[in-house]
């Protein structure tokens, strides 16, 4: 009885044993043959690391306002639409129009913006750079008006242009009906992008 008892004993102190032992360790990640102990307190912080590198710099705004008060008949398949104006409410570096078109000052992408008010019924107005019309810029009338993005550089020399295969459109100022507009082309443009 007292051997029993004995042994009795010893499986209460190795179950005592393991169930300390599995309260408090846990297996090592790296072998878990191996046992670890628990995680000790957070040690202090450590100190600041390096300056990062510099991040690409942001572009200045940049954005104008062209626009044409007068009328202009006749204009013919393929010939520009004068821009007259640039509105003095503009930023960086946009100059007078050139021969009714608009130098563009820096590389980047643009969101443009263009109406022209004709009385034909079948006109196409479009865009072009360098003196060729931009196929994904056209806008039949009646609408008039589009607004796109392109990517521009330095230099370029964008006009809004007749985009018929043939024929004259007219664009007009009408100052009888206060429903029409006074100015009949206008086009904006904003850098959005470098």
């Amino acid at each position: 009885m007292i051997q029993l008892s004995k042994c009795f004993s010893a499986l209460a102190l190795i179950l005592m044993a393991t169930q300390f032992l599995h309260a408090e360790t846990v297996a090592s990640p790296t072998d878990p043959t191996v046992l670890q102990g628990p995680t000790g307190p957070t040690g202090p912080q450590g100190a600041t690391g390096p300056i990062g590198p510099q991040g690409p710099s942001a572009f200045p705004p940049s954005y104008a306002f062209y626009y044409s008060p007068n009328s202009q008949l006749s204009i013919y398949a393929g010939e520009t639409i004068n821009l007259t104006m640039l509105d003095p409410e503009n930023v960086g570096g946009f100059t007078a129009p050139i021969n009714g078109g608009i130098s563009i000052p820096h590389d980047g992408v643009y969101l443009i913006s263009y109406s022209v008010f004709t009385n034909v019924r079948n006109g196409v107005i479009a865009l072009a750079v360098n003196g060729k019309a931009i196929a994904k810029t056209s806008v039949a009338v009646p609408l008039n008006q589009n607004t796109i993005i392109l990517r521009l550089n330095a230099g370029d020399i964008l006009t809004l242009t007749n985009g018929l295969l043939s024929g004259s459109i007219n664009a007009l100022s009408v100052t009888t009906n206060t429903r029409l507009p006074t100015v009949p082309v206008t086009l904006t443009l904003q850098q959005i992008g470098s």
